[in-house]
């Protein structure tokens, strides 16, 4: 038994990034320090006008127990009751400690815990909502004649209808101000244009930013009560009859209410108002709005959701487990994909990570499947035994249903014969069936291998076609596939990916711990373009992928091979680079990605690839299946990078 030991820890930390309304609080692995817990940080003061902050905190805690902390940059809010937001927030895997090196009071220097070793994160949404109004594709037209050819600038500001002074505000012709926000330092709009140098969220500046039709611009607000909330974006114009150079002229504003932001997504335009109450043009603006995740609390023990560590080999993914099992290619795998089956052959096999789908049933499962659609049987009247194959949303279909019915892959409607369907190596074992659950797939697959989970969503074509008509909402959608990552992935290491740059925002800033990936396929002559431009290119990509705060970037390996300079042009950028396609079937092609420094190759067919590459077969004989009067035997990995269970990326 240890005696408690009372404490008085004096804390000094220098913080020049905060910003106007924002306070440096301390957070600990103790009680005086709220155990990690955002609700109990303790805030400490300013020390006049400089950046530095000082507190102190009683504590009381065993002789054996080190104490941990990290430094947290918050916006405490009263409204009525106190709110904590995290605006950034000290993210090294060791926290900073009381010991023996440590002298109490000394000056701290925020982020940075050992020399040369900088690590700061973005917060994630804890009480907040946040609504993003993008503009892209030439979004605004303005008719005057006066104004139409000119370069103008944009800023948008929010305005809180419940305050009783909101309608002087609406009529003032002020949105020449100041600085702060109309509403003061909250809520939060910030900015981010999707190129080289702007490409992060900052606050915007007095008369806003330059618009160019061409550009893709994100304005980002942090609320509290989004239905009370409305935007006016103001649009000014060089004066050059002005005597003040430094003061554009304000020739128009629009106003965004909330009742434009029904759904989650969704495109508005919205005319736009002269001085004189005149129309003078219009604006189309794409918004989202993310709401923090239903019962998925995170604290400030530890992130992963940046950390990489430099200089380990390439890892190998098995994609969908052992590989594609319906394309056309000869590398097609035999053993049925995204089955459990799949995952555990490609972990026998060597497989540092699996990649394989997530989507939802019916009745809000995590199930593993790849195709929006599958194909269910019916038979026709008056034809006998005949029978016809119709194409049914995987959404559509209960757990129950997808697990229960003879259902086949969507490929079997070309064919239109139901009795064509292609037979698996050990189809007839449990674990070799198609939809197993995520939560499944998570308890039964060694934990020492990774899982890269990618999540499934709709994207619209270049043309206006989509590849699923009509999907449920999206913060439910991904508030329970990440409840069941975060209540059942125990120590595996965990990176989620998605081909839509939304949902990768929303993953990044619904929890604080698992990396998120953007995949792209970017500029391709195999695959049709997509619609969003952050999806057309990889330096378009590594743009979005700043902005988001997000690991790095999935990408698709035509484009790499066409100019692999790419690479390190990632590289350059900070970010994680793992790729995907046919291509990387082919071992030669493996050892050149492997060479220019990829992180991450995402493969088929593990048993034919593995011994092409001259790795050995750890495994022989029959594979091992659930059910198998054989003991599974024990993984190890082919790879020189041997994790233990809980190691980060």
């Amino acid at each position: 038994m240890y005696d408690n030991v009372r404490q008085e820890l004096n804390f000094c930390v220098r913080a020049p990034e905060t910003n106007p309304g924002e306070t440096v609080c301390v957070s600990g692995n103790c009680d005086g320090l709220g155990n990690w817990t955002l609700d109990e940080v303790v805030p400490l003061e300013r020390k006049g006008n400089e950046d530095v902050w000082t507190g102190t905190v009683q504590i009381v805690t065993t002789e054996a127990k080190t104490v941990a902390y990290r430094y947290v940059i918050c916006m405490i809010l009263e409204d009525p009751k106190r709110r904590v937001i995290v605006r950034r927030w000290e993210t090294c895997l060791e926290p900073r400690s009381v010991g023996p090196n440590r002298v109490d009071g000394q000056l701290d220097r925020f982020g940075l815990i050992d020399e040369g070793n900088y690590e700061v994160q973005n917060g994630w949404m804890t009480t907040e909502t946040l609504v993003q109004m993008k503009l892209y594709n030439n979004p605004i037209h303005i008719w005057k004649r006066r104004y139409a050819n000119r370069k103008f600038r944009v800023r948008v500001t929010p305005v809180d209808l419940k305050r009783h002074d909101s309608e002087s505000i609406a009529d003032e012709d002020s949105t020449l101000d100041t600085g702060d926000t109309k509403c003061g330092t909250w809520p939060i709009v910030e900015l981010a244009v999707m190129n080289e140098t702007e490409c992060e969220f900052v606050l915007q500046q007095q008369f806003g930013r330059a618009y160019n039709p061409d550009e893709f611009m994100v304005f980002q607000a942090q609320v509290l009560f989004p239905d009370m909330i409305a935007y006016v974006v103001d649009f000014y114009v060089d004066d050059p009859n002005s005597c003040n150079s430094d003061v554009p002229e304000h020739f128009g504003y629009c106003y965004v209410l909330p009742s434009v932001f029904e759904q989650t997504t969704g495109t508005s335009i919205i005319p736009i108002t002269g001085l004189k109450h005149q129309p003078v043009g219009q604006l189309t603006v794409e918004y989202l709005v993310i709401r923090p995740a239903r019962e998925c609390r995170c604290d400030l023990l530890v992130s992963y959701s940046k950390h990489w560590k430099s200089g380990r080999k390439t890892l190998d993914v098995g994609h969908r487990g052992s590989g594609s099992s319906f394309s056309k290619t000869q590398h097609c795998a035999n053993i049925r994909e995204n089955t459990i089956t799949s995952l555990r052959n490609a972990a026998d096999h060597g497989a540092d990570f699996v990649e394989f789908d997530v989507q939802l049933s019916k009745d809000l499962v995590p199930i593993i499947y790849h195709d929006f659609h599958v194909c269910i049987s019916t038979k026709k009247k008056y034809s006998g035994n005949d029978s016809e194959l119709l194409e049914v949303p995987v959404q559509d279909l209960t757990l129950a249903q997808l697990q229960g019915l003879k259902l086949q892959h969507i490929t079997e409607l070309m064919k239109n014969d139901a009795s064509a369907s292609r037979t698996f190596v050990h189809d007839d074992h449990e674990d070799s069936q198609p939809f197993p659950t995520l939560k499944h797939a998570l308890e039964s697959v060694d934990i020492h291998v990774g899982f890269n989970v990618e999540i499934k969503w709709n994207l619209q074509r270049k043309d206006g076609t989509q590849e699923l008509s009509a999907q449920m909402e999206i913060n439910l959608y991904l508030d329970v596939i990440l409840k069941t990552l975060l209540e059942n992935a125990a120590g595996r290491r965990i990176v989620i990916s998605c081909f839509h740059p939304d949902i990768c925002t929303m993953l990044r800033l619904k929890q604080n711990k698992y990396p998120v990936l953007f995949l792209t396929q970017g500029q391709s002559k195999k695959y049709a373009p997509y619609f969003d431009p952050r999806t057309s290119s990889i330096p378009m990509a590594i743009h979005f992928a700043r902005s988001a705060g997000i690991l790095g970037i999935d990408v698709h390996t035509e484009d790499i091979l066409v100019d692999t300079t790419l690479v390190q042009l990632c590289k350059d950028a900070k970010l994680v680079m793992f790729c995907w396609g046919e291509d990387n079937n082919d071992p030669k092609v493996i050892e050149q990605l492997k060479n220019l420094g990829l992180d991450g190759v995402i493969y088929d067919r593990w048993r034919k690839q593995r011994r092409s590459l001259g790795v050995s077969q750890l495994i022989s004989g029959p594979l091992l299946v659930a059910g198998s009067t054989n003991t599974r035997r024990t993984r190890r990995t082919c790879s020189s990078w041997k994790p233990k269970p809980g190691t980060p990326l």
